[in-house]
């Protein structure tokens, strides 16, 4: 492309949307590297273990309060990150046969780094480990 005048690359970092971001998600590294948090990680997957089967609340959000059933179904959904699994099958399938759902997804709401999903980077390795148990 030689003679053609070519803008110079627009540095990202200093658009306002992308300096929220990184001021939102925090610095740090990786949750699963740090130590000294098995006392959490346990209980996570206590209150993991605690919840129920998808439901609909009265507002009509999805929580997790029905009777799991205990029999030997298991129904294992793959899919592409943030494709709807959670929303378009996952909850479908455990509502209609009372099953516990195992989502790291919902672990990593539980951690404290995850700050609504500004973090959701730092701790999906850890989540996926309390997940995994």
């Amino acid at each position: 492309m030689e003679g053609m005048d070519m803008e110079p690359d627009m540095d990202s970092t200093k658009e306002p949307e992308m300096q929220a971001a990184y001021r939102e998600a925090g610095e740090g590294e990786a949750t699963i590297l740090m130590s000294g948090r098995e006392g959490l990680q346990n209980a996570v997957f206590a209150e993991m273990l605690e919840l129920g089967a998808a439901g609909i609340d009265e507002s009509g959000r999805v929580v997790y309060n029905k009777n799991v059933r205990k029999n030997s179904l298991l129904d294992i959904v793959i899919g592409l990150p943030a494709s709807g699994k959670s929303s378009a099958i996952v909850n479908t399938i455990s509502s209609e046969f009372h099953s516990r759902v195992i989502d790291n997804d919902e672990v990593k709401k539980r951690l404290p780094e995850y700050r609504g999903g500004w973090g959701a980077d730092r701790v999906h390795k850890e989540s996926q480990k309390i997940a995994d148990k």
